[in-house]
This record gives C-alpha cells, structure tokens and sequence, in this order.
C-alpha cells in the first residue's frame, strides 16, 4: 500500500510540468493517470501489471480517487494546487512531489522513498475497475500469439495448456487451453475468498447472464460464452467462443 500512496503522488504531480514557465492549471489536472514505467540509476523498468491497471482521477473540483486494481479498492481524497506544487491528502496524510517534465499525454517525476529516489513515468489513461484482468481471447491463435499478449507473469507450459500467475488478490491462477496448436478456451480461478456478489456484478456487467444449467451459470454476448463453475479451489471462470 506503500508503493500505492507514493503512486498517488506521482500522478497529481505529472501535470504540474505541462508548462515550464506558467503555473499550472486545475484544468490541466483533471483526467485518469497510471505509471507505466520506473527509472533507477539510469535503468528503466517497466511497472508491475497491477501498478499500471491501478489509476488516478482528478476531479475538477478538488477531488480525487485512487483505484487500486490489485485490491480492487478505491480511496476517495482531496488535492489542491500552489504554482507548480499539488498536494494531496487523504484522510490525515498528505504527499507532495517534484515534476521533472510534462507532455500531452505523458510525464517524468521524481520521488522518494525510505532514502531512494526513483523516476516514475506517467501517462493519461482511460482504466476501469475490474475485479480481474480478463484472458486474451483471440480463439484460434496459437500459443507464442498468445504469450506475446499475455501480461501476467508465466507459470509454466504443459499439454498444451499455458498457465499464468493471478495478477491480483481475486485472482489465483489462469490458463489458456489449446487443441491441435490453436486457442480453444481460457479459465480464470478466483479465489473462494473474493465476495460472490463481485463476482456476478462483474461478470453482469460485460456480459448478459444467460441462466444456470446443473450447478453451472452462464454469461455471454456475440462472440463468447462464459461458465461459472463453484470449485474447493475456487470460482472457475471458462471462456469459449460461441458457436
């Protein structure tokens, strides 16, 4: 949650450098920001995938949200502006941070942390919370297609299954399944701790609920269909291409 506030930091702060000369506006702070990437001792590094799912909003009346895709979780605060410095608090705590360069759509900030000082890169982004990252579902692709999509960390490969770390706390595994070299279904595992309510709110929301049929329920649109399955390992989430 440490990482988190600091990012929340970063973010406010970006916009501050949209001019070199002029103070910076509230107007210029409104909109959605991530961190996509860190800088140290010269060396880049991309940010985790739960960092760069995570996001900012400023509102253009000094409010702000903080999502945190990794718990699922939004915090609601307060940011002010003087000159080129933003502060933002939540609850007791503020935060304060020193822009390096702004952009349209994009800035460098510095920041620091227990003695460190980091470089963060951000840029604008449109991100929604999502109780999980869905699987890439370009059925009848094959396994490097995938994998070079594929943003969670690898697990490993076996019998033509691809598994994959979860990337948040909902999340215990996911894997793709192939047959004959091609895409033909993917399966996310959910924690049994995730609310079982989130689960169907989530789901609902991108797909139209079919019904239930022996314990299973289904979602669907077009092109996909979705099975809900209750496990002693957890909800089995399984994706295939409508027929």
């Amino acid at each position: 949650m440490k990482k988190l506030m600091w990012m929340v930091v970063f973010a406010l702060a970006c916009v501050a450098c949209s001019k070199d000369d002029d103070d910076l506006s509230v107007g210029e702070l409104v909109g959605k920001w991530s961190i996509y990437e860190f800088e140290e001792n010269g060396e880049t590094e991309p940010a985790d995938l739960d960092t760069e799912l995570s996001y900012w909003e400023f509102k253009s009346g000094g409010g702000c949200e903080e999502y945190d895709y990794y718990m699922n979780r939004t915090s609601k605060g307060t940011y002010s502006l003087e000159g080129d410095v933003i502060t933002v608090t939540y609850g007791k705590e503020a935060s304060f941070v020193k822009v390096i360069e702004m952009h349209k759509d994009r800035a460098v900030v510095e920041m620091e942390e227990e003695g460190e000082t980091y470089i963060a890169r951000l840029q604008r982004t449109d991100n929604e919370p999502m109780l999980y990252l869905e699987p890439v579902l370009d059925f009848g692709a094959s396994a490097s297609q995938i994998k070079a999509k594929e943003r969670r960390d690898f697990k490993r490969e076996s019998g033509g299954t691809l598994l994959y770390e979860g990337s948040n706390y909902a999340e215990d595994y996911m894997g793709y399944m192939f047959e004959n070299g091609k895409l033909e279904s993917a399966a996310v595992n959910l924690k049994l701790s995730t609310p079982v309510e989130d689960v169907e709110s989530f789901l609902s929301g991108k797909y139209k609920k079919i019904g239930e049929s022996e314990g299973i329920f289904y979602w669907g649109n077009d092109k996909v269909m979705l099975g809900l399955a209750v496990k002693t390992s957890g909800y089995m989430i399984i994706y295939m291409a409508k027929e």
